[in-house]
């Protein structure tokens, strides 16, 4: 007689996952997710960006923030192929990678209006970048914060 596959313990590695093991990774993953988040807020809040004397450290931040989003991106991504049909870790790896996107994209928004202050309609500070970038991945669009110049709507 065949086993069905609901009747079977699920395994790790051929051993009993039990419990404890779930309960541990579910842990670290949402530990993993609270330090990732932190990371990148204390990133987004504490770089420097507000100097006129600041363009090359503008242009430097953006690109090493590129480079590590597309770090992780790859990194991620061979974790997904790794996890197989694993639903926790593909959803867990998109989490992981939304925190240091929407910072990225919030720094540049607000630099972007440092820069050309007519970019953007009522966006003053880091905050509102923030709060912009989120209401626009959210696609909730109140209008209160909006792109008006050319660039921000191509950036947007």
């Amino acid at each position: 007689m065949t086993e069905n596959r609901r009747d079977r313990p699920a395994t790790t590695e051929g051993k009993p996952r039990g419990p404890g093991k779930v309960r541990f990774r579910i842990v670290r993953l949402v530990l993993q997710n609270t330090l990732v988040l932190a990371g990148a807020l204390v990133v987004y809040y504490f770089v420097p960006v507000a100097n006129e004397d600041h363009r090359v450290w503008r242009l430097t931040v953006f690109i090493v923030g590129l480079g590590v989003l597309i770090f992780l991106i790859v990194r991620q991504l061979r974790k997904q192929l790794a996890a197989g049909s694993d639903p926790g870790v593909r959803v867990h790896t998109l989490i992981t990678l939304l925190y240091p996107v929407v910072a990225l994209f919030a720094l540049t928004y607000y630099v972007m209006q440092l820069t050309d202050p007519t970019q953007f309609v009522s966006l003053q500070t880091r905050t509102d970048a923030l709060y912009y970038t989120v209401i626009t991945l959210g696609t909730v669009g109140y209008g209160d914060v909006h792109a008006a110049g050319q660039l921000a709507r191509v950036i947007a």
